[in-house]
């Protein structure tokens, strides 16, 4: 049979005293520091998700952005274009309804810089 003597009960004692002061002193702040850890860790994981969806709609409004200006860029050139061209044919029409002969020696001498014609 069973024998249940002194040296059982106290082994059984130590045993309790043993497992409570691991579970106070050991176990509840080591559970604590894993938990302080994990909350970091996903707070670390919400951060860089959003800083990433911020990036992600800075990049799109940059890209409207650049889109816009390579539009206005094309309408600008498009317009000078435009005033190059009209500017072209006022001048062209300009000469061809003008008198090309050059002016004579009197004409010459009463403008500032010109030079006369022999």
């Amino acid at each position: 049979m069973l024998r249940f003597d002194m040296n059982f009960l106290y082994t059984m004692i130590n045993l309790i005293v043993l497992a409570f002061l691991l579970k106070k002193f050991l176990i509840k702040p080591v559970t604590d520091i894993m938990e302080k850890r994990r909350q970091l860790i996903e707070d670390g994981l919400k951060n860089a998700q959003n800083a990433q969806e911020d990036a992600m709609k800075m990049k799109e409004e940059y890209a409207q952005a650049l889109g816009g200006a390579k539009e206005e860029s094309v309408r600008i050139v498009e317009k000078a274009r435009k005033d190059a061209k009209s500017e072209y044919e006022r001048i062209v029409k300009a000469v061809s309804y003008t008198n090309l002969t050059p002016p004579t020696n009197s004409e010459a001498a009463s403008l500032p810089a010109a030079r006369a014609y022999p």
